[in-house]
């Protein structure tokens, strides 16, 4: 199982979600680092594009998970649905 960490408490985030609020999940993380950091959610893909340049310009990885299935919809800025 991988290790997802809420980047604010630092609690483990488990997915799937059961009944998620929002249905997206952006987390990041530096480039080698085994753990992903979660920072928020949104139902609409186009609200992390500030997001995902951010963690781009500074040299990390990120990703957007549909938190309902825990499935990775979209690596960097390459969208896998």
């Amino acid at each position: 199982m991988e290790e997802v960490i809420d980047h604010y408490n630092n609690n483990n985030i488990t997915r799937p979600r059961p009944n998620p609020r929002l249905q997206y999940d952006f987390d990041f993380r530096k480039v080698g680092s085994s753990a992903w950091r979660y920072i928020n959610s949104s139902n609409e893909l186009s609200a992390f594009e500030r997001q995902i340049d951010a963690v781009i310009d500074n040299g990390g990885e990120c990703r957007i998970v549909n938190a309902a299935t825990g499935k990775v919809v979209q690596q960097n800025h390459e969208k896998l649905i």
